[in-house]
């Protein structure tokens, strides 16, 4: 999902920030870590229907790979590890624990 996606935000955000006439914002580096989205980004971009809902159709048809209009657990599965990873969750088969988990959230599937 951040793959494919993540160009059209990278635009978005830079028009935006040109409109505003901002710097500095949400991508920028501090001491102690990056900010990859703040929360006022987040807010804008939902209320901005029509960005918001390209998004939201954008990343619903890339992740619909056998384009059934649903979306499986297979599906959202890369999506997921992406969303880990950006966070610095171990990738499942990373390491015992990890796999534990794993395993701990498949089993408690209805």
């Amino acid at each position: 999902m951040e793959r494919s996606s993540s160009g059209w935000f990278k635009k978005w955000r830079r028009r935006r920030k040109a409109r505003e006439g901002q710097r500095g914002a949400g991508g920028e580096e501090d001491h102690h870590h990056k900010v990859v989205v703040d929360g006022s980004e987040i807010r804008e971009l939902v209320e901005d229907g029509e960005a918001f809902g390209m998004l939201v159709d954008t990343t619903f048809r890339q992740l619909d790979a056998d384009g059934d209009g649903r979306l499986s657990v297979r599906e959202l599965r890369p999506a997921v590890a992406d969303i880990g990873a950006a966070l610095g969750v171990p990738a499942e088969g990373a390491s015992p624990n990890t796999d534990h988990i794993c395993s701990e959230v498949r089993a408690r599937r209805p």
